[in-house]
């Protein structure tokens, strides 16, 4: 009888693909895939620690393993894992604890373990900063079966050299390191031939691809060699730091016929003094005009942000030149973050936390703001027929399936299962607060003797 493993994934989407990754490496050893809320010989937990909320919610699912079956091998592992191992060996139930480094590793310490039939909890877990990372070990993503995805993400790089005064990211995943440039396109080729019709490519700094790799490897030279892959029609990217994006891949992504016209570009405040206290290498004039300039080059480009919500410091003049700068800003979208205490980084011993009543108030605010600039958005293609890449997901409420425009709308549409993984035309009918509303446009009459 095959041995069974459920997993449960928090945070970005590199913990997204470290799972993934994961899930193959035991399929590939016979064990079956399951559901975390059934009943699993070992259940995997890949954790994040962005914040204190993050925390409390990867308890609260540790604890639900041995809920589900006493008798289960618990492995938690991830960030909160590399962060505070001790804190969660202490945690009912958990027999494993292994760091970012050591995921690599995960199957074979699980089957070791097994066998061992050891009791007391056990920690594998190094200092990322002081003794470094195992670079690209890790166990790429390979097609199977089980997938339930229709866009493919491939890890291109891992680690940030940064240091934001808010930021945990460091300490958790170590220095910055790049995958091979012949790697990513060998693993994208085997992507696209299994079906795949767009890949995302991931990591914690993005836009800082190649400059640890010999010769004069960067995230264009990356991006140029894999629009040459047959069959590729879409690469989207992930985050990318201001700092990273030259005038030359504005005008590389703006020309390409299979880069998505969509970036997401972190601002966490609009504040000159906030971003000198965060520690980000860039002022408010700078990011305003490269969002600019973008819009200028790409007019119907995807723009999201990111940003931090009472940062310790954050006065009321503070926070209206966040919002004001965001109001005369052409993004599209915002991801707003209430600011959190991270221990261990230099944020968490800054005097002027603020209340969480005027935190919780202004990120409401603000998520109104974006919520508003998406749908102004969206709006601009009402009546217009956009190619829209239909995913197996469906929308709880009407059953229907959704998808994604090159620019990052998500559309609801009524179209056959017939159509998951297909890029359709697709056009804009409806627009509100909840959703966009799409409909199939009908194939092409053949003419006579066509």
């Amino acid at each position: 009888m095959k041995k069974r493993v459920a997993f449960y994934t928090f945070g970005c989407k590199l913990n997204g693909y470290e799972t993934e990754a994961l899930k193959g490496t035991f399929h590939a050893h016979d064990y079956q895939i399951v559901e975390y809320n059934e009943v699993a010989d070992v259940y995997v937990i890949n954790t994040c620690s962005v914040t204190e909320r993050a925390d409390a919610e990867a308890r609260r699912i540790i604890r639900q393993a041995s809920r589900n079956n006493p008798e289960a091998l618990v492995v938690v592992t991830g960030c909160y894992a590399q962060r505070d191992p001790q804190a969660i060996a202490r945690l009912t139930g958990v027999n494993l604890v292994l760091g970012n480094a050591e995921k690599g590793e995960l199957y074979r310490l699980v089957d070791q373990k097994l066998r061992e039939k050891a009791a007391t909890p056990e920690i594998r877990v190094r200092n990322l900063r002081r003794e470094g990372g195992p670079g690209f070990a890790f166990p790429p993503i390979d097609p199977s079966a089980f997938s339930r995805f229709t866009r493919a993400t491939i890890k291109v790089q891992d680690g940030c050299d940064e240091f934001c005064s808010f930021c945990i990211i460091p300490y958790t995943r170590g220095r910055s390191v790049s995958r091979p440039l012949a790697d990513v396109v060998a693993h994208a080729r085997r992507l696209v031939e299994a079906g795949y019709k767009e890949i995302d490519l991931t990591g914690v700094h993005t836009g800082n691809y190649g400059r640890d790799l010999p010769g004069k490897v960067t995230l264009l030279s990356l991006l140029q060699e894999l629009e040459k892959i047959e069959g590729l029609q879409r690469i989207r990217l992930n985050s990318l730091e201001p700092s990273t994006i030259s005038e030359e891949l504005i005008d590389f992504i703006a020309c390409s016929r299979k880069v998505c016209h969509h970036l997401h570009i972190p601002l966490q405040s609009g504040d000159d003094e906030i971003l000198r206290r965060m520690k980000r290498n860039y002022d408010a004039a700078t990011y305003a005009d490269l969002i600019t300039r973008i819009h200028q080059r790409m007019p119907e480009c995807g723009i999201g942000a990111d940003i931090i919500v009472g940062f310790p410091g954050e006065e009321e003049r503070h926070f209206a030149s966040t919002r004001q700068l965001v109001e005369r800003l052409p993004l599209t979208y915002l991801h707003v973050f209430s600011f959190s205490v991270r221990q261990g980084t230099p944020a968490a011993r800054y005097a002027g936390h603020l209340p969480p009543e005027v935190i919780t108030e202004r990120s409401a605010l603000l998520r109104k703001l974006g919520q508003q600039k998406k749908q102004a958005f969206a709006r601009r293609f009402l009546g217009r027929t956009l190619p829209i890449l239909v995913e197996s997901k469906r929308e709880k409420e009407t059953g229907l399936f959704t998808g994604l425009s090159e620019n990052y709308i998500r559309v609801v549409v009524d179209a056959p299962e017939s159509l998951i993984n297909e890029i359709v035309p697709v056009r804009i009918v409806r627009v509100t607060k909840e959703r966009v509303e799409g409909t199939l446009c009908p194939a092409p009459a053949l003419t006579a003797g066509g």
